[in-house]
């Protein structure tokens, strides 16, 4: 039977790994290096310090800060607390984040000083709501934690989660214009934290940790110092920024959205840096088109391993070098298969089990399945039906066991008579030379909704919409032939990587 104490077990588990050989540079940041021993004083140094401001126990720590090593240790002094940790991300809109902070209602919520400036109102809104601000390092505004914790001992204390209290707040992927907060709580082990898989190959793993700090970059992390390795965070994924941190740290895991991996393999950089300590890379947040894939591939060399999941659900499938390495199409078009103790099942609409090859409704069954949505039950019931959960995705599981994806169910446009998935498209229109990544989108036309793709195109390449769209209709049924393809710098993408096709039809309005 789980108790609190095993609870409290998987808590300290993570930062036990840092007492040995405590001299070792365990994390890397822009502000420097920081040994195993000097990191673990100050994660109970945190923690004593976020006790004394009453955090604790069923209550909720919010973070706004970009990736770093504070940041990284202040998750973890949280949860020694037995605080939850709910991490908004920057690329949402002012308003967006202020309404999932009124919605989760943190105890406390911490901030980057750099970013005080540009966060002055929605501090502001906070401390109005109660909610208590800090800052790690001096600003003007808000309690600087790390002050308040050089006054406190590093000596390690007994964990205080408990069973059952909030451990980990999510966000969902953002195909609405505000996500829903996904909520995990505290058990006998970190079975939801959503990484892929355990940092592959021999050796130390070095991990770069990009932009943010949440369940899956913590897994990640822990995974890396576990095995005595060492954890690089940067703020931003700029694609220089990037290669020079893995030339110079020799970064041997790296997760990174399908488009930063675009902007890598396009990146001039690319050609003089040394990437061969890569060992995963693993696309995550979105479909990884097969052209993209191939580049990838060729550029990088097999050493991507793109991984599909929710927040819902943690990570689901891992399509891994093996299944790629003959260059076959179906398997470059799929996410591979489930990951050990993932069951996926496709279904049709009254629930029964789909055979291999027929479309379907994707239900999934984990382990690292969420608790619920926060404050939420009607859409948790809906999800969330007798141990298994209700992805929202349409796909279909082949004869090898591998899933391929055609969309989520609310991306299905009505075209024409026709049901047409933006995937369908957008995947020939990858396959193009010229062409890097694509995103289908619905507008109004004078009989009904039409179809237009937004295309980015590979360095080099002056390819036109018109003839892209040529290119289309000689591999298309009529259906899903775009009106119109439209040549773009970037396809904009939501805070969880995903083409934010809501976007480019706000952008198509507002143009004409």
């Amino acid at each position: 039977m789980t108790t609190t104490e095993d609870t409290r077990t998987a808590v300290r588990g993570p930062l036990s790994a840092l007492t040995r050989a405590p001299e070792r540079i365990a994390f890397v940041d822009p502000d420097g290096e920081t040994s195993a021993g000097a990191a673990l004083d100050l994660a109970f140094a945190m923690g004593r310090a976020l006790r004394a401001l009453g955090l604790g126990p069923g209550r909720i720590l919010a973070t706004m800060a970009p990736a770093s090593t504070r940041g990284l240790l202040l998750t973890h002094a949280a949860h020694l607390v037995g605080a939850g940790v709910a991490h908004v991300p920057d690329a949402l809109a002012p308003d967006v984040r202020e309404r999932l902070l009124a919605e989760i209602g943190p105890a406390a919520l911490a901030v980057d000083p750099a970013h005080c400036a540009d966060l002055a109102e929605e501090l502001e809104a906070a401390e109005r709501r109660g909610t208590r601000v800090l800052t790690l390092g001096p600003a003007k505004t808000g309690e600087d934690l790390l002050a308040l914790a050089d006054d406190q001992p590093g000596d390690p204390f007994a964990p205080l989660a408990r069973l059952g209290d909030p451990r980990w707040i999510g966000l969902t992927g953002g195909s609405t214009r505000t996500p829903r907060p996904v909520l995990r709580r505290f058990r006998a082990a970190d079975v939801h934290a959503t990484v892929p898989a355990p940092p592959q190959g021999g050796g130390a793993a070095t991990f770069l940790c990009l932009e943010r700090v949440d369940a899956r970059a913590r897994a990640m992390a822990d995974a890396a110092v576990a095995k005595g390795g060492t954890v690089v965070s940067l703020p931003r994924a700029e694609p220089g920024e990037v290669l020079a941190a893995v030339q110079r740290w020799r970064v041997t895991h790296v997760l990174l959205m399908p488009s930063a991996v675009a902007e890598l393999v396009t990146h001039p950089a690319l050609a003089r840096t040394d990437v061969s300590s890569l060992r995963q890379v693993i696309p995550s947040g979105g479909p990884m088109p097969p052209a993209l894939l191939r580049a990838a591939v060729d550029l990088l060399g097999p050493v991507l391993h793109p991984c599909y999941g929710q927040s819902e659900t943690g990570s689901i499938s891992m399509l891994r070098p093996d299944d790629y390495r003959d260059g076959d199409r179906a398997a470059m078009r799929s996410v591979g298969r489930p990951l050990p103790g993932v069951q996926v099942a496709v279904r049709d609409h009254t629930g029964a089990d789909l055979p291999p090859g027929r479309a379907g409704e994707v239900w999934v069954r984990t382990a690292a399945a969420m608790d619920g949505y926060l404050h939420r039950p009607e859409p948790t019931a809906r999800v969330l039906r007798d141990g298994w959960v209700d992805t929202g995705d349409i796909g279909a599981l082949d004869s090898a066991g591998r899933l391929t994806l055609l969309g989520r169910r609310s991306e299905a446009l009505r075209v024409g008579g026709r049901t047409v998935f933006p995937r369908q498209v957008d995947d020939v229109l990858a396959e193009h030379p010229d062409v890097m990544e694509a995103a289908t989108f619905d507008v109004p036309g004078p009989g009904g909704a039409v179809l237009h793709t937004a295309a980015t195109l590979a360095d080099g390449a002056d390819t036109t919409g018109e003839a892209l769209r040529a290119w289309l209709e000689d591999r298309l049924h009529p259906p899903y032939v775009p009106e119109r393809v439209i040549v773009v710098p970037r396809i904009p993408v939501t805070h969880a990587g995903t083409h934010d096709r809501g976007a480019l039809r706000r952008a198509h309005r507002a143009t004409g």
